[in-house]
């Protein structure tokens, strides 16, 4: 249905969003309520070339802000697939609302990779949202949660 909407239109660049986030979300109601790992990048690929696209060029654009935040969303949605496939100690599945300690050393490249970039994008967030204190701290919160640690 969204994929009908005609191009060129407000609409089609709101369809388009809308379909990138049905296609990489956590839809209620599914066995397997994340996405797979492979079904967000797919969506932060369409995401960046719909950065790059002239107004009225018959595709839908958005601004870096816009893009920015739809992509935090995405590889937020990511990293809890990835922590629901790893092994870890601790609750099956592994808890996304809870870091074990003793899982930090076996933490897996990818993960390190995609925390790294949620605390780039939750820092840029910060610095774009400084007109009100409670969001900057509440962002900063989020980079330092998210941050991968370092563990001697």
């Amino acid at each position: 249905v969204l994929g009908r909407v005609r191009p060129g239109t407000l609409d089609h660049t709101v369809a388009r969003i809308a379909s990138l986030r049905i296609r990489a979300a956590r839809l209620p109601g599914e066995r397997d309520q994340l996405p797979a790992p492979a079904d967000v990048d797919a969506a932060l690929a369409e995401l960046a070339g719909l950065v790059r696209q002239t107004p009225g060029a018959g595709e839908p654009s958005l601004s870096e802000d816009e893009a920015l935040r739809l992509s935090t969303e995405l590889h937020e949605w990511k990293l809890d697939a990835l922590r629901s496939l790893d092994d870890r100690p601790g609750p099956a599945g592994g808890d996304a609302r809870r870091l074990y300690i003793r899982s930090l050393g076996r933490m897996s490249a990818a993960e390190r990779e995609l925390r790294r970039r949620l605390e780039s994008h939750y820092r840029q967030l910060a610095v774009r949202n400084r007109e009100s204190a409670a969001a900057h701290e509440h962002l900063v919160d989020l980079l330092h949660a998210i941050r991968p640690q370092t563990v001697f």
